[in-house]
């Protein structure tokens, strides 16, 4: 199997895009993690669940969780297959009685839907290997908890809008954008390149 099995690791508030957040995936027993910026109610409807609160009402994937499991649908697996101008493709396999179907899925939905049945996470490893942002091992013993990662992810950040550019990311064109990715990525610097995606994407 070609890919990478991922696992939710924390949620935090995005710091290049307003109401938004940042979900951080890592790999299970690896050092690579992969930030995906999501909208306020899907971060809402997968931190309900990491923090273990019931909410007064259900939400709309809490809602479509029960007309699943009231059709004995289960979801089997999560699949990140592709990033294109800045967004990520998703497909959401479920299994009904043994007949098994993969729907296409914004990202964020199908994660808050994985974590609400317990179904691994995956993404294609060419893909991985591309834009997965990569912490030297000491660092990933330090790194436990979600606060530590969005430190970490904010010192990258900070560290990349003071460039000796002096200038920020949203005042660049998108031509100027591309070219600093590619510098990125042909660099390994996958830190620098997660960032400079995110800006692309809002473009």
């Amino acid at each position: 199997m070609n890919r990478v099995e991922l696992e939710i690791l924390a949620l935090t508030n995005s710091l290049a895009h307003n109401n938004s957040f940042t979900i951080i995936l890592g790999e299970k027993d690896g050092p690579r993690r992969l930030p995906i910026t999501i909208g306020q109610m899907e971060a809402q409807a997968i931190a309900i669940i990491m923090d273990d609160l019931k909410p007064f009402r259900p939400l709309t994937h809490d809602l479509f969780m029960q007309v699943l499991r009231k059709l004995n649908v289960k979801v089997k697996e999560v699949s990140i297959e592709n990033l294109i101008d800045g967004i990520f493709y998703a497909h959401l396999t479920i299994d009904y009685a043994g007949q098994v179907s993969s729907l296409d899925s914004r990202t964020s939905d199908a994660l808050a839907l994985a974590i609400r049945d317990k179904a691994p996470i995956y993404i294609e490893h060419k893909l991985f290997d591309e834009i997965a942002v990569r912490f030297k091992e000491e660092e990933v013993d330090e790194i436990d908890t979600g606060e530590e990662l969005e430190n970490k992810l904010s010192d990258i950040e900070e560290q990349l809008r003071g460039d000796n550019t002096g200038q920020n990311l949203s005042k660049l064109s998108i031509d100027e954008l591309e070219k600093l990715l590619q510098q990125a990525l042909d660099q390994e610097d996958y830190e620098r390149a997660a960032i400079i995606r995110d800006e692309l994407s809002k473009r």
